[in-house]
């Protein structure tokens, strides 16, 4: 195409295309096949010479001996250029954080609100479970307690059929297993004698020595086992 439309536009060249020397040889219509095999060198046609810049993107060619001038990319102004976009990019980023900050930040100073509201309702229903808890473990207690009172007021009325009037006793205490009684009465060893008919009593004795007052009354220790599941195991009370 374009070496039709510069034979129509030159027509005194008779297809003699970018010939620079008369006689010279021209670059007709083969010699242009033959460009992606490279031009015909400039010693033979200087044509070469002033085609080469149009196939090689105007590259600049010596023709004498001065230096060709190359020119060289400077980033310099493309970086300033890149800072005039970048300037006011980054600010309106950050002015977006900034807006988006705050609004993070009255949001979660919403949030602390409510939840101390929450806090402040949850409050007494929390004292609540705590008082829950208290009974729950007081009632476990007293279902405890409940279940060894058959077995301590069967021994304490039984002392109490057994014992022989005027004997009092001013301490009761059991513990592993065994019942200490510490009393006074005018008769020591029929107590003793009295508490061992009792089946509830596995063995009944005397501990340590009995002492009698001016008034003819005693003070004894008496240990008592009781028997079978009456035999209050690691319990202590008094």
């Amino acid at each position: 195409l374009l070496l039709k439309t510069a034979q129509a536009k030159f027509p005194e060249t008779h297809g003699r295309i970018y010939s620079v020397c008369p006689g010279g040889e021209g670059l007709g219509e083969d010699s242009l096949r033959k460009l992606c095999r490279g031009l015909p060198p400039v010693e033979k046609n200087l044509g070469s010479a002033a085609v080469a810049p149009s196939l090689v993107k105007f590259q600049e060619l010596s023709l004498d001996e001065k230096p060709v001038k190359i020119k060289i990319f400077r980033p310099g102004r493309y970086l300033f250029i890149f800072l005039i976009l970048l300037v006011p990019a980054l600010y309106f980023m950050t002015d977006s954080l900034n807006r988006t900050s705050l609004e993070e930040e009255s949001l979660l100073l919403t949030l602390k609100e409510e939840v101390a509201k929450l806090e402040s309702h949850l409050a007494p229903i929390q004292e609540k479970i705590e008082t829950l808890k208290k009974a729950a473990h007081l009632k476990e207690d007293v279902r405890k307690f409940m279940e060894t009172r058959p077995e301590i007021y069967t021994l304490v009325n039984e002392l109490a059929t057994l014992v022989p009037e005027d004997t009092w006793f001013s301490s009761f205490s059991f513990t592993k297993g065994k019942i200490v009684l510490r009393g006074r009465g005018p008769d020591a060893l029929k107590t003793v004698e009295l508490l061992r008919k009792s089946p509830l009593f596995e063995t009944v004795m005397l501990q340590g020595s009995v002492n009698r007052s001016a008034q003819g009354e005693e003070r004894f220790t008496i240990i008592l086992k009781p028997m079978g599941k009456n035999g209050l195991g690691e319990k202590h009370h008094e």
